[in-house]
């Protein structure tokens, strides 16, 4: 299954790229994102979508440090329920762990994992984001970590420094921002893979708002969309299984999906826009299908056009023609 993020981290970027200075309906357009925040909060988009706007966004402004403003925008809840399972944990280091955890709920691709050095005294978080254009690598592992810390810093409240930094990437003209960010000066590039390290008394540090009861319904909620999201169709999958149940019913009409979806009609229009399809041509689509299952199975032309929503049988004809003409 493909990789994916959410919906909520797409609407963080975007939003706070938009604070930052740049227009954006402009960057939501040219992003493939029009009408993206009429999108249910629960659709999952093609990890590629996120890509795209990290590109974009970062010619728009020619910010060679957007992953670091756009962390700088992070608020509590900005993650969904991410944030609130780190922030009502008990320690730090139980915070970090579930920020491992449960990366998955905002993005579903890379690879992250956190390892605790006991001899050293230390704790470091990895964190790999690959993608062939080393632009959109960096400002997305600077941002991941960028929040990580900001998270940390909020839960203790503490000014939180981790002891080392590492990037996968090659190192910049300058790196002052990220010091100041970070920090610590002691950051490293081209390692292969993406790590913060912290002390292991900072584990130790509790969170302001550690909350044990909520924290444990928190972690139920959070498992059981771990597990939906591992298997979460993309919306695009979602609205072929509605469509699909429409002409079945008989009800295929463009205002019946949106209802479906939760979305307005040229919601939907523009979403199928995105994906380089129309409503006529995901219609044309199921008819077909449904036609040949029906046509299999013994029924009537009448009876299948019926069924399938055509004027008449002559309609259905032409249509199983133009079909097989393709």
């Amino acid at each position: 299954m493909k990789p994916t993020v959410s919906a909520s981290l797409i609407r963080h970027v975007l939003v706070a790229t938009s604070r930052t200075g740049a227009d954006r309906r402009a960057i939501a357009i040219e992003a493939g994102l029009a009408d993206w925040a009429a999108d249910p909060d629960s659709t999952r988009f093609p990890v590629e979508v996120l890509a795209r706007l990290w590109q974009v966004s970062i010619a728009k402004l020619d910010d060679p440090y957007l992953g670091l403003r756009v962390a700088g925008q992070w608020r509590l809840g900005t993650c969904g329920i991410a944030d609130y399972l780190f922030d009502t944990s008990a320690t730090l280091g139980e915070a970090l762990s579930n920020a491992f955890r449960y990366t998955p709920l905002l993005n579903t691709a890379g690879a992250n994992d956190i390892g605790f050095c006991d001899g050293g005294g230390q704790a470091t978080f990895r964190c790999q984001i690959q993608h062939a254009d080393s632009v959109v690598s960096t400002a997305a592992t600077e941002f991941a970590l960028a929040s990580l810390l900001r998270r940390a810093r909020y839960g203790t409240g503490q000014p939180v420094a981790p002891v080392h930094v590492g990037f996968a990437d090659a190192a910049p003209p300058a790196h002052s921002a990220l010091a100041e960010e970070f920090g610590t000066r002691r950051i490293d590039f081209g390692s292969g893979c993406a790590t913060m390290t912290f002390r292991r008394a900072d584990l130790d540090l509790p969170l302001v708002r550690a909350d044990p009861v909520l924290a444990r319904i928190l972690r139920r909620q959070g498992d059981a969309e771990l597990g939906a999201v591992q298997g979460a169709p993309l919306w695009i999958d979602q609205f072929r299984e509605v469509l699909a149940s429409l002409v079945s019913e008989q009800t295929a009409l463009l205002g019946a999906a949106a209802r479906r979806l939760s979305i307005s009609p040229r919601t939907l229009q523009r979403l199928l826009e995105r994906e380089g399809t129309t409503w006529r041509a995901e219609l044309d689509a199921v008819r077909r299908n449904q036609a040949a299952r029906l046509l299999a199975d013994g029924t009537s032309k009448i009876e299948a056009a019926a069924r399938l929503g055509y004027s008449d049988a002559r309609a259905l004809r032409r249509a199983v023609r133009r079909w097989r003409e393709r």
